[in-house]
């Protein structure tokens, strides 16, 4: 009886279950969520944990399972919880999911007038890698790849019944991102693209993304034409004809996928006046009124089609 009022106080006090459990608590009902503390996963993390800065899994038991992790990154500024409606829509199709906490305060738009030319790629190589220093940026453990590999081990241990061991390398334990989907939106869009460029990946996703584009001197980012790990057909993006800021202008959008070499290969279809299977294309756009244009793609839920489209066409 001591022991019961002594746990009641605590609740009523607004203590969190989470002193007696380093467990994340798993939502009802098919769809899994789990809540990780990126600390947790590695001690070694010291920035981007705790708060709204959690990582976030989804796994649906009940749904076929695809195989295919869907990584996804955040915009600049951006918590894990923010695309959890897209994020939901994929686990329940059958992708294995999880929504990161990096660093992603130190927005790309910073370069958008360097005379660097290869500044977007350093910034995007030390918040990916940790390494080399770039700048005010010295990511080093807290980078996206060191975070994605704790997390991916951290689910493999303690819920082995969600399978997530499965996109992790039997070799060095490393992600294996040959059965990844990675997604992300403005910021994170634009280094799951990167990530794509230096790793053989299932798909790629960029909503209102890739906007690196360098008014300095008039032209996209010079990253853009590196030789690509991942073939040009799996690269996917959905930006609004509206979204004119955020590191670029719209045409200025266009010119980054002619340097993609996206255009001229697919057209830019409006998914407002046609239907899936969209032409086949990989550059979808929308002109619906928006309060928000940068961010409509990925959050308004009338583009549910769309949605199933970049998740599921056929890429080779």
């Amino acid at each position: 009886m001591h022991h019961r009022r002594i746990f009641i106080l605590l609740l009523t006090a607004g203590i969190s279950f989470r002193l007696w459990s380093q467990e994340p608590q798993a939502s009802n009902g098919p769809l899994a969520t789990h809540s990780i503390l990126p600390a947790d996963a590695d001690s070694r993390i010291d920035k981007f944990s705790g708060g709204d800065w959690q990582h976030l899994s989804y796994f649906n038991s009940s749904a076929p399972d695809r195989k295919l992790l869907l990584v996804f990154l955040p915009g600049t500024g951006g918590k894990p919880g923010g695309p959890k409606g897209f994020c939901a829509f994929a686990a329940n199709d059958g992708f294995h999911v999880v929504s990161l906490a990096y660093p992603d305060d130190f927005s790309m738009s910073r370069f958008h007038a360097s005379a660097d030319p290869d500044a977007f790629q350093k910034a995007r190589e030390n918040i990916i890698h940790g390494d080399p220093p770039f700048g005010e940026l010295n990511t080093g453990l807290n980078s996206i790849e060191n975070r994605l590999r704790s997390l991916l081990h951290y689910l493999a241990d303690h819920f082995p019944r969600e399978n997530w061991r499965q996109f992790l390398l039997e070799k060095g334990g490393d992600p294996d991102y040959r059965k990844m989907i990675l997604a992300g939106q403005s910021q994170g869009g634009g280094h799951a693209a990167l990530m794509a460029y230096e790793h053989e990946a299932a798909r790629v996703l960029m909503f209102g993304s890739p906007k690196d584009f360098n008014v300095h001197f008039n032209e996209p980012a010079k990253w853009y034409a590196n030789p690509r790990a991942t073939p040009l057909t799996r690269f996917f993006s959905f930006v609004h004809s509206l979204d004119e800021g955020h590191g670029c202008t719209y045409p200025q959008q266009l010119e980054n996928y002619r340097a993609m070499t996206l255009i001229p290969r697919y057209p830019v279809v409006n998914v407002d006046d046609s239907a899936p299977p969209y032409r086949h294309t990989r550059l979808l756009t929308s002109a619906l009124p928006s309060d928000f244009p940068h961010g409509a793609p990925l959050k308004n839920p009338a583009y549910k089609n769309a949605w199933r489209y970049l998740l599921e066409e056929p890429t080779d």
